[in-house]
């Protein structure tokens, strides 16, 4: 309930004393993975609340407020515990209070993102670079039972969320992106251009290739556009989770009767509550891209 009073009436929900009077203190109390069974019962919940908190702050009213919850996120990025959505909480906070919040964890951030992206990276039944076993496409632990404790990062969700990060990054802090994002794109880069067979010399792509050609992070939502095969439609995620572009809330945008045909998709960005969509020929303004 309380997620999406947020989510519609944005800062000024966020910034009422009484409903900060409940927020925070749920905040906390669903983050606290000192608790026995709370990452696993109440993890998730407590951390798609945050990033709705932090889409709808303001640095100038709540900074002291979120920056005060700073050391809780380290520690869960630290334990490895949902990557997928504690990544996309840093991120907001970067975009909010600057590039001073990524520096501390850059080299964490650096090893973090190789684990999470060795599905791409890593041919089945090897290893990773860390020495742990191949990761599994799923989060059930050994036993069958789901585990946010236990499981292992490098999911294909988990690789997805990692590149979203990377590129984000680069794109706000160029230099500091590039320094924290090179190897692991980099070991993508070089497993997909060895990816072929010597028998056959077919090439198995072990991720979707709009991954590496046009996407962004914005609303809530992972935008992405297939350039090569659809040139002028852009297919976008469920709400707060940019793995998912197949349930409830996902969706694309096709353009072919806003732009002329032979026009294409070249670059997606976010400015003043806009969805940009940059063609060769024509730039197209989206409105209701947080709907």
């Amino acid at each position: 309930v309380l997620n999406h009073l947020i989510m519609k009436m944005g800062y000024s929900t966020v910034e009422n004393t009484h409903v900060q009077a409940v927020l925070f203190p749920l905040l906390d109390y669903c983050t606290d993975i000192n608790v026995v069974n709370r990452a696993e019962t109440l993890l998730e919940d407590g951390l798609r609340l945050w990033l709705v908190t932090l889409l709808s702050s303001r640095v100038a009213t709540m900074g002291p407020r979120l920056t005060s919850m700073l050391p809780r996120l380290e520690l869960i990025l630290r334990s490895g515990l949902e990557p997928h959505l504690s990544l996309k909480v840093l991120q907001f906070y970067a975009i909010l209070i600057g590039k001073q919040v990524i520096e501390p964890l850059g080299d964490f951030l650096r090893e973090l993102l190789v684990r999470m992206t060795s599905s791409v990276h890593t041919k089945p039944g090897e290893k990773d670079a860390a020495g742990g076993d191949e990761m599994e496409d799923d989060s059930t632990t050994s036993n069958g039972k789901a585990s946010s404790k236990e499981k292992d990062i490098g999911t294909m969700r988990d690789a997805i969320a990692a590149l979203s990060f990377a590129g984000n990054l680069m794109q706000l802090f160029p230099d500091l992106g590039y320094s924290i994002a090179s190897p692991a794109i980099g070991k993508v880069i070089v497993f997909l251009g060895n990816s072929g067979t010597k028998e056959t010399g077919s090439r198995h792509l072990p991720v979707s290739l709009p991954l590496l050609q046009v996407a962004l992070s914005a609303f809530g939502r992972m935008w992405m556009a297939d350039i090569a095969n659809d040139p002028l439609t852009i297919y976008h995620s469920v709400l707060l989770d940019g793995s998912d572009f197949s349930g409830s809330g996902s969706g694309q945008l096709n353009l072919e009767k806003v732009v002329p045909g032979g026009d294409k998709i070249t670059a997606l960005a976010a400015h003043n509550n806009f969805l940009v969509i940059f063609c060769e020929h024509h730039i197209v303004l989206y409105q209701n891209a947080d709907d």
